[in-house]
């Protein structure tokens, strides 16, 4: 897998060197070797490559990578350029900000443009088995963007968060949860920081915080 080489290394580089990172690794270069798995292992790390932690302004977050060939590409609801195909959770995203602010519904669903722009779109599982859903999951990848999570809290700017009530909770828990020995201010408690600098949005309840992150 293409290591990460921009400033999200210095924030979340001390994850590599724990027991259930190198636990992790091994995993997941294992099920590559035996299974076809997405996304291409070059392209786990793409969410940290188009959206350095400097430059992030917004978080979308999703659960795990699209299980089905040729559309994971290691950004978080987007699939690749030449991808005809539109899933149907970016379907509802792009008709949300039709709906609520007049947007065009793009006729593809490559979001690397939103990346560069500043929209860290990150998975808090960043493979998956071919046709197996939320088959990496219980593995350790939610620790790691767990880290990532507390990374992008401790920026001295407003950030809007986006994603599921469900899978922003339970981002908020994974380090207490699975590392016994984490210190409890580690744990990137979203419940607990100021109003000001996160706006957790269920996809439930529609999408108009993108009119305070666009």
């Amino acid at each position: 897998m293409a290591m990460i080489t921009n400033d999200w290394l210095d924030a979340i580089q001390g994850e590599f060197a724990k027991p259930y990172y190198r636990d992790l690794f091994h995993f997941v270069k294992d099920e590559y070797s035996r299974a076809v798995i997405y996304p291409p292992a070059d392209d786990i790390f793409n969410a940290f490559h188009f959206t350095p932690l400097s430059k992030v302004k917004v978080l979308i977050l999703g659960q795990d990578p699209y299980h089905n060939v040729h559309q994971a590409h290691g950004l978080s609801f987007s699939v690749p350029v030449d991808q005809k195909e539109i899933p149907p959770s970016l379907q509802n995203i792009y008709k949300e900000l039709h709906d609520d602010l007049g947007c065009d519904i793009p006729n593809n669903g490559y979001l690397k443009k939103w990346a560069d722009q500043g929209v860290l779109l990150l998975n808090t599982v960043l493979t998956v088995r071919a046709h197996q859903a939320a088959s990496h999951q219980g593995k350790g990848w939610e620790r790691f963007t767990d880290a990532v999570i507390q990374a992008v809290n401790a920026q001295d700017r407003p950030i809007v968060y986006m994603g599921s009530s469900d899978c922003l909770y339970a981002v908020g828990q994974t380090g207490t949860e699975q590392d016994p020995d984490a210190d409890e201010s580690e744990a990137s408690d979203l419940k607990g920081t100021s109003s000001e600098s996160i706006v957790c949005i269920s996809w439930i309840f529609r999408l108009q915080a993108f009119q305070s992150g666009k």
